[in-house]
Protein backbone atom coordinates (compact mmCIF):
# COMPACT_ATOMS: atom_id res chain seq x y z
CA UNK A 1 0.00 0.00 0.00
CA UNK A 2 2.77 2.62 -1.08
CA UNK A 3 1.51 3.88 -3.75
CA UNK A 4 -2.30 3.14 -4.44
CA UNK A 5 -4.08 3.61 -7.54
CA UNK A 6 -7.26 2.75 -7.25
CA UNK A 7 -10.14 2.59 -10.75
CA UNK A 8 -12.64 4.45 -8.16
CA UNK A 9 -10.85 6.84 -6.22
CA UNK A 10 -11.53 10.66 -7.81
CA UNK A 11 -11.30 13.91 -6.10
CA UNK A 12 -10.77 14.33 -2.15
CA UNK A 13 -12.70 16.19 0.09
CA UNK A 14 -12.76 16.86 3.61
CA UNK A 15 -16.06 17.08 5.51
CA UNK A 16 -17.31 19.47 8.54
CA UNK A 17 -17.26 17.00 11.27
CA UNK A 18 -13.53 15.44 10.57
CA UNK A 19 -12.99 12.35 8.15
CA UNK A 20 -12.48 12.44 4.53
CA UNK A 21 -14.33 11.47 1.01
CA UNK A 22 -13.44 10.79 -2.49
CA UNK A 23 -15.93 10.86 -5.48
CA UNK A 24 -16.18 9.92 -9.17
CA UNK A 25 -18.74 9.18 -11.93
CA UNK A 26 -18.60 5.28 -12.11
CA UNK A 27 -17.84 4.90 -16.08
CA UNK A 28 -17.86 2.20 -18.69
CA UNK A 29 -14.65 2.14 -18.61
CA UNK A 30 -13.70 2.15 -14.59
CA UNK A 31 -16.15 -1.10 -14.21
CA UNK A 32 -14.84 -3.16 -17.13
CA UNK A 33 -12.54 -4.78 -14.16
CA UNK A 34 -16.24 -6.23 -12.48
CA UNK A 35 -18.68 -7.19 -15.38
CA UNK A 36 -17.80 -10.85 -14.82
CA UNK A 37 -18.70 -10.47 -10.82
CA UNK A 38 -22.21 -10.92 -10.93
CA UNK A 39 -24.90 -12.15 -8.12
CA UNK A 40 -28.35 -12.92 -9.29
CA UNK A 41 -27.63 -11.66 -13.06
CA UNK A 42 -26.72 -8.32 -11.46
CA UNK A 43 -23.25 -7.20 -11.68
CA UNK A 44 -21.98 -6.11 -7.96
CA UNK A 45 -18.79 -4.41 -6.80
CA UNK A 46 -17.31 -6.81 -5.25
CA UNK A 47 -16.34 -6.82 -1.29
CA UNK A 48 -12.35 -6.58 -1.61
CA UNK A 49 -12.80 -3.60 -4.18
CA UNK A 50 -14.65 -1.64 -1.21
CA UNK A 51 -11.91 -2.54 1.59
CA UNK A 52 -9.23 -1.28 -1.18
CA UNK A 53 -11.43 1.70 -1.65
CA UNK A 54 -10.84 2.29 2.22
CA UNK A 55 -7.10 1.55 2.13
CA UNK A 56 -6.64 3.77 -0.92
CA UNK A 57 -8.56 7.05 0.62
CA UNK A 58 -6.95 6.12 3.87
CA UNK A 59 -3.68 6.58 2.33
CA UNK A 60 -4.14 10.05 0.91
CA UNK A 61 -5.90 11.29 3.99
CA UNK A 62 -3.67 10.49 6.86
CA UNK A 63 -0.06 11.29 7.72
CA UNK A 64 2.35 8.71 7.50
CA UNK A 65 3.54 7.78 10.66
CA UNK A 66 7.22 8.29 11.95
CA UNK A 67 9.92 5.66 11.44
CA UNK A 68 11.75 3.94 9.16
CA UNK A 69 10.44 5.61 5.75
CA UNK A 70 7.71 3.76 4.07
CA UNK A 71 7.67 1.66 7.25
CA UNK A 72 3.71 1.65 7.65
CA UNK A 73 0.75 -0.16 6.78
CA UNK A 74 -2.95 0.19 6.00
CA UNK A 75 -5.40 -1.12 8.80
CA UNK A 76 -8.96 -1.46 8.23
CA UNK A 77 -10.79 -3.06 10.78
CA UNK A 78 -14.48 -4.97 11.69
CA UNK A 79 -15.70 -4.77 8.40
CA UNK A 80 -19.45 -4.59 7.34
CA UNK A 81 -21.35 -4.92 4.28
CA UNK A 82 -25.01 -3.43 4.38
CA UNK A 83 -26.02 -4.64 1.41
CA UNK A 84 -24.58 -5.33 -2.16
CA UNK A 85 -23.27 -2.26 -4.65
CA UNK A 86 -25.56 -2.91 -7.45
CA UNK A 87 -23.58 -1.47 -10.86
CA UNK A 88 -26.00 -0.99 -14.09
CA UNK A 89 -26.63 2.31 -16.02
CA UNK A 90 -29.52 3.58 -14.22
CA UNK A 91 -31.70 3.92 -17.10
CA UNK A 92 -34.40 2.32 -15.92
CA UNK A 93 -34.50 4.38 -12.35
CA UNK A 94 -33.76 7.83 -14.67
CA UNK A 95 -36.67 7.09 -16.63
CA UNK A 96 -38.77 6.08 -13.80
CA UNK A 97 -38.51 9.27 -11.91
CA UNK A 98 -38.50 11.66 -15.15
CA UNK A 99 -42.12 9.49 -15.68
CA UNK A 100 -42.92 11.18 -11.68
CA UNK A 101 -42.96 6.93 -10.45
CA UNK A 102 -41.79 6.19 -7.14
CA UNK A 103 -37.86 5.36 -7.22
CA UNK A 104 -38.05 2.27 -4.72
CA UNK A 105 -40.93 0.64 -6.66
CA UNK A 106 -37.94 0.32 -10.01
CA UNK A 107 -36.18 -2.98 -10.20
CA UNK A 108 -32.74 -0.52 -10.66
CA UNK A 109 -31.35 -3.24 -13.36
CA UNK A 110 -30.49 -5.42 -10.53
CA UNK A 111 -31.52 -8.81 -12.13
CA UNK A 112 -33.14 -10.82 -10.12
CA UNK A 113 -31.98 -8.38 -6.96
CA UNK A 114 -34.19 -5.73 -5.88
CA UNK A 115 -31.71 -2.75 -5.62
CA UNK A 116 -31.74 -0.45 -2.58
CA UNK A 117 -32.93 3.23 -3.73
CA UNK A 118 -33.24 6.22 -1.14
CA UNK A 119 -34.77 9.65 -2.21
CA UNK A 120 -32.24 11.65 -4.38
CA UNK A 121 -29.19 12.89 -2.99
CA UNK A 122 -29.63 11.23 0.14
CA UNK A 123 -26.10 9.10 0.87
CA UNK A 124 -26.24 5.46 0.92
CA UNK A 125 -24.16 3.30 3.44
CA UNK A 126 -22.71 0.16 1.11
CA UNK A 127 -19.78 -0.92 3.39
CA UNK A 128 -18.68 0.77 6.51
CA UNK A 129 -15.80 -0.13 8.65
CA UNK A 130 -15.05 0.79 12.79
CA UNK A 131 -11.46 1.92 11.93
CA UNK A 132 -9.41 2.68 8.94
CA UNK A 133 -5.89 4.15 10.05
CA UNK A 134 -2.31 4.03 8.92
CA UNK A 135 -0.20 1.73 11.10
CA UNK A 136 3.83 1.76 11.73
CA UNK A 137 5.59 -1.26 10.84
CA UNK A 138 4.82 -4.29 8.81
CA UNK A 139 1.64 -5.91 8.59
CA UNK A 140 1.64 -8.46 11.46
CA UNK A 141 0.14 -12.15 10.30
CA UNK A 142 -2.16 -13.52 12.99
CA UNK A 143 -4.31 -16.87 12.43
CA UNK A 144 -7.10 -15.25 14.96
CA UNK A 145 -8.81 -12.59 13.46
CA UNK A 146 -10.44 -11.59 17.02
CA UNK A 147 -7.38 -9.73 17.54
Amino acid sequence: WRKIYHALVGGVGGMPEGGLFTETVISPTAMRMYTDHRVMGAVVLPGVSHVSLMAATGSIGFPSPGGLANDWHMSIKETLFERPYIVNSGAELIAAISAGMDPSQVGGGGGGMQAAMLPVGVPMTYCRATGVGKERGQIKPTSDWTK
